[in-house]
């Protein structure tokens, strides 16, 4: 009786066990394929810095030098400029009260861009909605150079997929990715508050940190 009770808690343990390890391997094949869905995966540059879009001759943004921030659409490389600072045709600052608010929009691939800057108070909010997370690499990589695309691979992290956007400095050529990593992002005289809404929405508040016209007691 003993032998047969020994050989019944055996044949348990050993079918306890079998069950464990079929839920191990079912359960363990799930967690691999969540953490590739989120796989940091370096970009890599497919031109030189001569011909990188933002740093060098490879746009013909009339923008460039502008203190002014713009955004990137990077599965298309159009940009939304964004007037804080008004510019005469000789492109120089202008200095004076404007009296209106501008209004900006980008539409591209279902995802849309509305701005509305006060040049006045020197701010401006922007919502970007429907979007996708899903950034064409194979086009990036062919418009930046390695230079630019350092900044992807050090400003982004694990489980934290990148939008198909980012913030452009006109001023010093700079570029920053919008992920939900960064809250917060200084660009030359301007800081940018972002706020990640729980459908994938960005709306953003771009205002301008310093004096904009230089030192008010001078």
């Amino acid at each position: 009786m003993k032998r047969y009770y020994v050989l019944g808690f055996i044949a348990g343990a050993l079918s306890m066990f079998v069950v464990l390890a079929i839920i191990a391997n079912v359960i363990t094949p799930n967690r691999s394929e969540e953490q590739e869905e989120y796989e940091h995966i370096d970009f890599v540059s497919e031109i030189t810095s001569e011909q990188c879009y933002i740093c060098g001759t490879g746009s013909d943004c009339e923008y460039w030098g502008e203190e002014n921030v713009a955004i990137l659409n990077l599965n298309c490389f159009k940009i939304l400029r964004l007037e804080i600072n008004r510019y005469d045709d000789q492109g120089q600052i202008i200095e004076e009260p404007y009296g209106y608010m501008v209004k900006g929009g980008l539409y591209e691939n279902d995802t849309y861009i509305n701005s509305r800057s006060h040049p006045d108070k020197g701010y401006a909010t922007v919502e970007i909605t429907s979007l996708d997370y899903e950034v064409d690499r194979e086009l990036v990589q062919k418009k930046l150079c390695q230079a630019c695309l350092d900044v992807f691979n050090k400003d982004w992290y694990s489980g934290e997929p990148l939008s198909e956007f980012a913030v452009i400095g006109l001023k010093d050529r700079s570029i920053h990715p919008l992920h939900a990593t960064r809250a917060w992002i200084a660009v030359g005289q301007f800081g940018v508050n972002c706020e990640y809404e729980t459908d994938g929405d960005i709306d953003m508040l771009v205002h301008y940190i310093d004096n904009r016209y230089g030192d008010p007691e001078q």
